[in-house]
């Protein structure tokens, strides 16, 4: 990132730019780029919403192969809703930085807040996480956490962690 995390006028207008535009399989929304700009002219980028801080960055950001997409500017906002201590906002500024710009140290701090405020997706986060440092001791708990949250995917992960577990002990 260029070291801001606000959303200057510059910036809202780079964002009224994609959203007008779309990016990946999303249509441009004309509407949300005009309320953009018009919040760049005014100063004024308090004013957006928490649902819109969060939708934002799918607007803009489709992954990491996007020609159009811009994770920098994508950040932006969910730094801005993750600010505001929103649990899906915390998670998905979590996600956000792991996937997409692939900076699990980043990460960290926001998926274990997420999963400290119960986020099944943040809990099975730091369990991909911990299965890729290839400590399985630490994913398994994390999924195990995650499934009791409510997360399927988790489910999965930890079956085939101790489905390979299994494999390897016989």
């Amino acid at each position: 990132m260029d070291g801001s995390n606000e959303l200057d006028a510059p910036a809202l207008r780079r964002l009224a730019e994609l959203v007008h535009r779309g990016t990946g399989d999303e249509d441009g929304d004309a509407e949300l780029a005009q309320r953009l700009v018009r919040l760049a002219d005014t100063g004024e980028a308090h004013q957006l919403d928490l649902n819109t801080l969060l939708r934002l960055p799918d607007l803009v950001y489709r992954g990491a192969d996007d020609e159009v997409g811009d994770p920098d500017l994508a950040e932006r906002p969910l730094r801005l809703a993750a600010a505001t201590g929103d649990v899906r906002a915390v998670e998905s500024l979590g996600s956000f930085l792991l996937w997409a710009q692939d900076d699990g140290e980043a990460a960290r701090p926001w998926l274990l807040r997420g999963a400290e405020l119960g986020d099944g997706n943040a809990m099975a986060n730091l369990g991909d996480m911990s299965d890729f440092e290839e400590d399985e001791e630490q994913a398994e708990l994390w999924y195990a956490r995650a499934v009791e949250a409510g997360n399927e995917r988790a489910g999965a992960e930890l079956a085939a962690l101790r489905e390979l577990r299994e494999r390897r002990e016989s």
